[in-house]
Parts: structure tokens; sequence; C-alpha cells
């Protein structure tokens, strides 16, 4: 276990120090399922106070600049590796190695940048405590980067390089940001990263979760020199309050620089005063094999706080002044500026030496830089309008000299560069860069027959022999027209909902039809989407409250990029009840898309998304309509299928009680021959008044029933204003029935609640009390109800009262 010294008036006392997570009982449950508590640790409180091992501090801040936290070394957990028993490596690895530090040419910044892809875990409990903005996180990597490369001039530029990962290990398109959301590996527990990690040779893996409970502020599990690399535990890890260009906890430690520090620990350096208690030689050759291994940063007996505003280093404390401004010791944000220049070549030789797949080398060679990463889809009709029809590629030389370069086409189905050829070439000087504009020639593609076409970009740097390769492929026959709403919110326990609109204008007849969807609600089972086509009158519920039998079962939140398909793979989305659900795979419509098929894709789609309950909320996002269609259909040959099932309910027109409503059930309660989706909303039963003795001065509770309803369609609510077990006043009050069906359609009834001031009943007086309320020595009592009273017509229910006894008074009874 590892100690830290507090100085205190000349005193030097020890203080232990846990530095790694510790082990808790998994099956240790809070609110919201197994996040683990871990004492000691902090523990937030309601109005921003923190709570550490019992005590109390008023805020973050205060804790982080108390002497519990800074005795405790608890601004970093990454543990010191044993040196005595590290192997002293052999070869170039020993330049840079767990015992010492060898300088060399190699390593100086002026050979290349090198470029890191990160891939950032965001990591929240199922409540989406630690949840971070992606725009946050991009903040964050222009932190590391102004740091690494010295962007404000202060210190030494290390020509390291980050950027969120554009391409994911399998090669598909990527934010560079995965999240997650599970209280166990939010409480940085479960071997999360077994699940969760990219391949750790290729990509920079950092997680955020909550180190509240360790009392950290992040940590690397090893050094790469310890060994490890690759594997699937070699991380990052940050408390998720101190992430990004503005931590969530606030100030000392919300400038991003704790990730700064852990990624010059993942690079192979030490802290400036390792090992503990001892100052290293401040010389050379001693330097390089004592301390953190490096001459040019002071050597420093402990940790030590230092805060802004003002960053002055309190102890010159091995005959030295402290070196508080570097980013690897224990400081405020505020007061880290600065990697010096031996501390780059160790990093530098560490990423060539330890991390040799990491990095993307920018030599004096230049390279070739292309963006977009992703590929481009055109789709369209035969001889018709074609979607995308050009695609504007970057070129780019980040290196330090200039390459040549060539651009080509294989398999061209129709494809020109720059309005006119099919292969360009040209160079680009160091840091220059150029558009090149793919796009279609029409007059191939439009006489183009039906069918899929493939073609592959390919970007050559002629200098260094390296190729970047894009892919177009090419859909005829296929058509995908996507909303321009934009995201609009969904109106809460409302029929009505919100309906957005595609207008196609071109005629074809529709083979097959996709749809995909994008929504954001807080619980998804209170949704109904309907998807319309206004021309021929069809229309399908593609999601009906989705998540099992009952009605609003599903608590799961948002529907992200789902492709409905009749074809899907990934079953009925009736049973899907995750959050976030996303696809690959598709899912299947609860009703088929089918019914439009034949249909002219001409005209106006409407899509509706309906909230049938009440509390949760959301927005309608996004949506596309992707069809396989066929040729222009011959306008004097009608739809056989329009005379035969205008309501596609698979009733017949001519037997169907409600031909231009769906209706395959045929209910019709009142037997009118009018199926109930026709008739129009009714409420029945609507009491008349009802008249009643008060209970109290307050009144009297009353509880009554709802009335019934016939017609309408759908779902249909029913509410009472005053509620059933108000307590009513004395006097009249009028009573409210309103009825909401799934169309919106309302009707109301009303009827009258008449509680009376009940006349007196009378008790006994006791022998020779006097008594000047009444006749023949009587008292007299109001609001006496002598038992039950029950009006079965309007299922009035009346809890039985206890009859009061006479109050005996000495001065006689009066009234009350």
């Amino acid at each position: 276990m590892r100690r830290t010294w507090i100085l205190i008036w000349g005193i030097v006392i020890a203080a232990p120090a846990f530095h790694r997570a510790i082990a808790a009982d998994p099956s240790d449950t809070l609110t919201n399922g197994p996040i683990v508590a871990i004492e000691p640790g902090r523990q937030p409180l309601p109005d921003g106070r923190l709570r550490v091992n019992g005590i109390e501090y008023a805020s973050r801040e205060a804790y982080y600049q108390s002497g519990l936290f800074r005795s405790g070394g608890h601004r970093c957990g990454t543990v010191s590796p044993d040196r005595l028993s590290a192997p002293r490596g052999v070869g170039s690895q020993a330049d840079c190695s767990l015992v010492a530090t060898t300088l060399n040419g190699a390593y100086l910044p002026g050979t290349g940048r090198f470029r890191i892809p990160v891939v950032v875990h965001v990591i929240t409990s199922t409540s989406i405590v630690g949840a971070i903005a992606e725009s946050n996180i991009q903040a964050q990597i222009d932190v590391l980067n102004a740091s690494f490369l010295a962007s404000s001039g202060v210190g030494a530029n290390a020509e390291i390089e980050f950027f969120l990962a554009t391409v994911d290990p399998n090669g598909q398109p990527t934010s560079g940001v995965t999240v997650s959301a599970n209280n166990t590996w939010f409480a940085d527990l479960g071997s999360y990263w077994n699940s969760l990690a990219w391949d750790t040779d290729r990509y920079l893996n950092i997680y955020t979760l909550n180190l509240d409970p360790q009392d950290l502020l992040g940590y690397v599990d090893a050094l790469p020199q310890e060994g490890g690399v690759g594997s699937a535990s070699d991380r990052v890890v940050i408390h998720w309050g101190a992430f990004g260009g503005v931590g969530a906890d606030g100030p000392p430690y919300d400038e991003g620089d704790t990730l700064v520090h852990e990624v010059g620990h993942y690079l192979g350096l030490y802290h400036p005063f390792e090992p503990d208690f001892a100052c290293g030689s401040a010389s050379s050759p001693g330097c390089y094999t004592s301390g953190d291994l490096i001459c040019d940063t002071n050597p420093q007996f402990d940790a030590l706080y230092t805060s802004a505003p003002g960053c002055n280093s309190p102890f010159d404390t091995c005959s030295s002044t402290d070196p508080i401004d570097n980013y690897m010791s224990y400081s405020d944000d505020g007061c880290m500026t600065r990697f010096t220049e031996e501390q780059v070549q160790r990093m530098r030789c560490t990423l060539l030496n330890y991390r040799p797949d990491l990095y993307v080398h920018t030599f004096e060679t230049g390279a070739l830089n292309v963006t977009p990463t992703t590929d481009t889809t055109h789709s369209g009709l035969v001889g018709g309008t074609f979607t995308q029809p050009q695609t504007v590629y970057g070129l780019n030389n980040p290196g330090n000299s200039a390459i040549d370069f060539l651009v080509s086409i294989e398999n061209n189905f129709g494809l020109l560069l720059d309005g006119g050829t099919a292969s360009l070439s040209g160079s680009l000087a160091a840091g220059a860069g150029r558009s090149v504009i793919v796009g279609l020639d029409t007059t191939v593609v439009n006489a183009l027959a039906a069918g899929e076409y493939s073609a592959t970009i390919v970007f050559t740097n002629q200098t260094a022999g390296t190729q970047s390769i894009r892919t177009h492929t090419l859909s005829v026959g296929r058509l995908q027209s996507c909303s321009t709403s934009g995201a609009q919110a969904i109106p809460d326990a409302s029929a009505i909902g919100v309906t957005q609109s595609i207008v196609i204008s071109n005629s074809a007849i529709i083979d097959d039809l996709d749809i995909d969807l994008s929504i954001t609600h807080t619980w998804i089972g209170d949704l109904v989407v309907t998807l319309s086509h206004v021309e021929s009158g069809r229309s399908a519920v593609l999601i009906d409250q989705i998540g099992g039998s009952g009605v609003n079962t599903c608590d799961a939140i948002n529907i992200s990029g789902v492709t409905l398909d009749d074809e899907g793979t990934g079953g009925s989305i009736e049973n899907q009840c995750a959050s976030n659900l996303a696809s690959p795979p598709a899912y299947r419509p609860q009703n088929t898309l089918n019914v439009f098929t034949g249909v002219d894709i001409k005209g106006t789609w409407q899509l509706r998304v309906t909230d049938l309950a009440q509390e949760d909320t959301g927005t309608l996002d996004a949506w596309c309509m992707t069809a396989q269609v066929s040729e222009a259909p011959d306008e004097e040959t009608p739809d056989p299928m329009s005379q035969m099932d205008t309501d596609l309910d698979l009733v017949p027109d001519d037997s169907d009680n409600c031909p231009v409503t769906y209706n395959p059930d045929q209910s019709d309660v009142d037997g009118d021959g009018i199926g109930d989706a026709c008739d129009g909303l009714s409420l029945a039963d609507c009491p008349d008044t009802i008249t009643l003795p008060a209970e109290s001065v307050d009144g009297r509770s009353i509880d009554f029933e709802l009335p019934t309803t016939s017609g309408g369609f759908g779902n249909i609510q029913v509410f009472a204003s005053p509620a059933s077990g108000a307590t009513f006043p004395i006097g009249t009050t009028n009573v409210t029935f309103t009825a909401t069906d799934a169309t919106g359609a309302i009707v109301t009834c009303n009827f009258d609640v008449i509680v009376t001031d009940d006349p007196t009943v009378t008790a006994p007086i006791v022998e020779g009390e006097e008594c000047n309320c009444g006749a023949g020595g009587v008292a007299l009592l109001p609001f006496a109800l002598l038992g039950a009273v029950t009006m079965r017509r309007h299922r009035i229910r009346v809890r039985r009262r206890v009859r009061p006894r006479a109050t005996r008074r000495s001065a006689g009874c009066r009234r009350r």
C-alpha cells in the first residue's frame, strides 16, 4: 500500500492512500438496479454538498481543496510499477523502459506527427447519470490536442495529435463515441472492457464513468512498459464529472487536464514525484535512471497540490522549484501548462516501441487524407430523377512534403470526376488540400435498365504508394425520400398527434416499401405510428403501443434509426422493448406494408405519431421511405383493389358495416347495422341530479362510477371533473364527464351533485343537566347519518358513519 506524507508545521505524518478500485459485493444494490456503493468514497448530496468518509463538505471544490483529498493522492489512481522486478528491456524498448530513459534523435518531434484514433466509451447509470454531450467530448479532444501540440506556445510540442475515430474495427463509419447504460459498469465494476473495448492495439480506448466511490479522478490500467498493450483492459478511465472541455463537477478539475495527465501515463510518463518520498538525481546521467526518469523535470519529494489563480509553488522540496506547471503533477487544471522536451521524447519512444500499431505517422513523404470516409448510395427510377447526384471529397496532405495523387474509377457505371472525366491527377504541397466532385453522368445512367450497380473510387498517394477506397452504388428502380420537417414535439395524451409529410413527384408502381424511423421518447409503449398515402386512401398502423400484450407496457426509450420492413429479420416490432432500439437488423411492422404494393408512389405520404397516455413526452425526429419501384403506371388501368376493400380490413366493401374505416372485428354494439368505428362517440347512463346530506361542515365525499360509452374508434378514455371520491361542498356542484377516442373526437355530459345541510337528530340529556337547546330536555345534533344510503341507479356509495353522542357541557348544551 502506498503512503502519502502530509507536512503540517514541520511535522511529517504518514497517511494511507488507496489508488485502485475497492472491490465490492456486486449483489449490493441501490435504486435503479445493481449500482454498487463503495465505502470509503465520495457521496454527492442533493443540495450540492459532498460527503466523504462521514465528513460533509459544502461543495466538490471545497473537498478537492481539502487536506483529506490532497493527502490521499486521489488526483490520479495510476499505480506506480514495481521497478525492482521490472525487466530492463532490450533493443529500442530499452530507450524508454520502466527503469531508464535514453534520448535519441529518432524520437524528436521533427521526424513527423503521430495521429492517434480515439474511441470514447461513455458509460452512464440506467437513470442516465453520467451522460456527456458529443460536443463536450469533441471539446475534450480539442483540449488534448492543445496540450500535446503546445498550441498556447508554452511547453514542448509533442507532435502527437488525437482524433475521434471515423471508422470502427469492422470498417464501418462511426462517430468515435459509444454510449452504454449499466449501473455495474458505471461504478467501474464488472470487466466492462471485455464487452466494449475496440482493438486496443489500434485505438486509444477512453472510458468515462463514476469514480466517486473510489474517490479518484482518473487512472490508466498500467504503463505500457508493464505489458498488457493490446489486451482488452488496456484503457484510460476518467471520472465523468472531470471529463470534457467543461467538466460537469466544476472547478478545480473541470478544464480537461485530468485526461491529459492520464494519457501521459498511457504514453509511458511518470509523476515528477516518483517514487514517493525521495529526491532523484538532479543531474545526468542519474536523472535518467531515478525519479521520473527525465532530467528536464525538477525532482520533487512528494505530490503537491497547487491552486489557481496564482499557481505558486509553496515548496522547493528537492532543492529546486517543484514542477507544478507540468501536466504530470497534481496541480489544479488551471495550473497545468506544459510537457518538457524530454517528456516528449519518452512519449514518442513509447509510441514507436510499445504501441507501434496505434498511430498514423505522417513522415516526410507526406500523406493523403480523404474525407468523407463513408460510401455513397445513389438511387432513382428508370429514366427518371436520381437522388444524391454528387459527392464532394476533400483531399488533404497533412505531411511535411509534397505528394502526387491520382483519382480513378473502377467498374464505372456512369460517374464523372469534376464534371467531365473518369480520372484525374495532380499534386498537393505540404499542408495543402483540394476537393474532387464525383457526380452522375445523367446521359448514361438515365439509359440504364433496372438493377443494382457498383463502382469504386480509388484515391492513390503516388508518392507513398498508398490508396484509399470509396464505393458508389446505384440502385435503378429504387426511390428514397426523407421528411425535411426536422424534429417536432409529439403532443402528450392526444389522439391528434404530430404528422409529417413527404411529397413524391415521380409516378412509379411500388413493388416493395420500407420505412426508416427515429423517435425520441421517454416511454415508447405509449405511441401509435400510422403511415398513410393521401391519394390512394391507404394506411397502415406500423407501431401500436409496443411492448407486450398489455397497453403501455414498454418503458423503453427512443427509436434510434429503426428500419421497418415486411421481410425484416429482427422479428416483429411489437415484441421489441429495448432502449434506443436501432437497426440493423430491420424489424417487421405490426401491420404489413404490403397494403401499398401496386400503388402509384406519386403523391403525399403522411406519417402520424400519437401519444395515447399521459406524462411521458418526446419528439418525432426523422423518417424516410425507401421503395423498390417499377415503371410509371398506366393511368387508364384502375387499381383493382380500390373497389373491393377500401379500408383494407379484409372485409369486402359490400359486406363491411364501416367500409371507410379499418374495423376487421365488425363490432356493432348498438345493433344499428353501422359499425362502431363509424358510429359517433357517445356517453350512456349519464346520472340525473344526485342529492345527499352533508357529513360535516366540509360537505361530503361521494364515489360514483364513470358512464359507459358507445361508438368511437380505438382507445377511448373517460374522465370526470370533479373526480369520483372528491369532497363535494354544501350546495350544488356541476360534474362533467368527458370521453375522447383515438381520432380526437370528444363528447361530454353533465349532472349536478347537491349536498344539503342535513336536519338535526335528537339525543337524550342526562338527568340534572341544564339544556337551553330544545324543548323537553333534548339536545339538538347536526349532520347525523343514521345508516348507509344506496342509490343503485346512479351507483352511489356512501360510507357508513358512527352516530354521534350527546356532548355534555356544564353551561348547557348548544348547537355546534
